[in-house]
């Protein structure tokens, strides 16, 4: 791990303290995108860069400073105004497509059914906001079971089918039931004023704009890390940097000569900056690699001690949160419902400043969330085996 690459993107992510006080949406513009599976992280994110409390989050919502919207590979993110168009044409299609090309090929549910499927959900929709069950109820028959073989394939009706179409085609949107974004329960709306009105960026042009905003966000990355962000194939991915200008830094990775200086000029920050983040924060999830940010000691001894909490057997990415210092994971942390704190697993002596930030993130928890969830199926059941690891590993 280069110490001095970590902290530089810690920066570059806005944890070195130049967010304070800027609202959600900025937040979003400046570190990127963040990833949403019914999970805590992005409050974590919000916080531990400009301090925003749950309540602020949720009015930042409400008030449209951003939405979770299907984005880079077709997966769902929180994505601030002004950047939804691009994030819809350069890959929000990419999951609806995937599984209608599954339901043709497998389960018999082409083109046409989906399209009419569609254009019944609108009718239903021009009433109001509905959650699927009632969506399905008012259309009936309409809405087909695709029975064990479609169980098999993920898709138990053909309604997702619909929806998912009409999300990447920017004619609906999701609204989450509670105001709450670590949640998978949400009603459809009709998108009166969608960015997509005028028509998608063109291919070129959309995957262009994203890997400008990607390069803004991580400042130094590798084609590899943009592609698997973006999903984009290695000649289109090529296509897309061509006009950023990028220049060799270090191995393979790269930064656009517009942030040369920038980085040619910073220096490690000589006073430590704990924070801690969820799983999918954007500083681990826009590059996939927990092991760029790790050192090798520390590496080898997640490797020996905690093989369970790498999701891959790589460190690339770990279903349990981490605790930075400068952009280095310093340890692992979860939080436990029962006790109402949180567990962590810090490799060094506590000292004065940690434990302040490790209480204060435990008493946020505690009375804002009152759980963090890693994504919409983790539950404090399923967390007890990380739980008993973790309190193993730091007693």
């Amino acid at each position: 791990m280069n110490r001095r690459l970590a902290a530089y993107w810690a920066e570059r992510q806005g944890l070195d303290g130049r967010l304070a006080g800027a609202t959600p949406g900025e937040v979003l513009r400046q570190s990127g995108w963040q990833r949403t599976v019914g999970g805590s992280s992005p409050y974590a994110a919000f916080r531990a860069r400009s301090g925003a409390c749950m309540a602020t989050v949720h009015m930042a919502a409400e008030s449209g400073e951003f939405q979770e919207i299907p984005a880079a590979r077709g997966c769902t993110y929180l994505v601030p105004a002004g950047d939804w168009r691009v994030a819809l044409s350069a890959g929000g299609a990419q999951a609806s497509h995937a599984a209608r090309r599954t339901a043709r090929n497998h389960l018999g549910v082409d083109d046409l059914e989906i399209e009419d499927l569609g254009e019944a959900v609108l009718l239903v929709l021009h009433d109001g906001p509905k959650s699927s069950a009632e969506i399905r109820a008012e259309l009936g028959e309409r809405v087909r079971n695709l029975g064990e073989a479609g169980r098999k394939q993920g898709q138990t009706t053909t309604l997702p089918l619909a929806t998912g179409k009409l999300q990447a085609e920017g004619r609906i949107r999701r609204i989450t039931k509670n105001g709450r974004i670590d949640t998978e329960r949400y009603l459809y709306a009709i998108w009166t004023d969608s960015p997509l009105k005028a028509g998608p960026l063109e291919g070129r042009e959309a995957e262009a704009a994203l890997a400008e905003r990607y390069w803004s966000w991580v400042g130094v990355a590798s084609m590899a890390e943009f592609r698997t962000f973006s999903g984009l194939a290695a000649a289109a991915a090529k296509a897309a940097v061509a006009e950023l200008d990028l220049q060799p830094v270090e191995e393979d990775r790269l930064v656009r000569s517009a942030d040369r200086a920038a980085l040619d000029s910073f220096a490690i920050p000589s006073e430590p900056r704990y924070a801690f983040l969820g799983n999918l924060d954007s500083l681990l999830h826009l590059r996939r690699s927990t092991a760029s940010i790790l050192s090798t000691e520390d590496a080898d001894r997640v490797r020996l001690q905690a093989p369970e909490l790498l999701r891959t057997g790589v460190l690339a990415e770990c279903d349990v949160h981490v605790i930075v210092d400068r952009g280095q994971v310093v340890g692992f942390w979860d939080y436990d419902p029962e006790a109402q704190d949180l567990v962590d697993w810090f490799w060094e002596p506590p000292n004065a400043e940690y434990r302040a930030v490790r209480d204060s993130h435990a008493t946020w928890v505690r009375q804002e969330l009152e759980d963090f969830r890693a994504d919409s199926l983790d539950s404090p059941k399923s967390r007890r085996p990380r739980l008993q690891l973790l309190r193993r590993l730091r007693d």
